[in-house]
């Protein structure tokens, strides 16, 4: 499926296994054009989500400070496997009912 858009591949930063690529355009209009067109879109069975690069490397941030307190909540990184759990962050299945 093409998008149409007019990008080089020196624009293009992907690293196998990291889950996103990075796309450098210098046309606003066209960018947004591209976020609009990518966002949702189904690809290899996944939905990709399009963010502006400020945005995406925001939450990437958020992303790695989260796993990093809940390793930490585990017992850091030389605790054994499977010393705490997370399931208190989880909704628990069915509802939870206080009796």
């Amino acid at each position: 499926q093409s998008l149409k858009v007019n990008v080089s591949a020196k624009d293009v930063d992907f690293e196998k296994g990291r889950g996103h690529v990075q796309v450098r355009m210098s046309d606003e209009k066209a960018t947004e054009q591209a976020l609009q067109r990518l966002q949702g879109l189904e690809w290899y069975g996944n939905v990709l989500s399009a963010a502006p690069l400020s945005e995406a490397l925001a939450k990437f941030e958020v992303h790695r400070r989260v796993r990093s307190a809940l390793k930490e909540l585990k017992g850091g990184p030389c605790a054994r496997k499977g010393l705490r759990s997370y399931h208190n962050f989880m909704s628990p299945s069915p509802a939870f009912r206080d009796t």
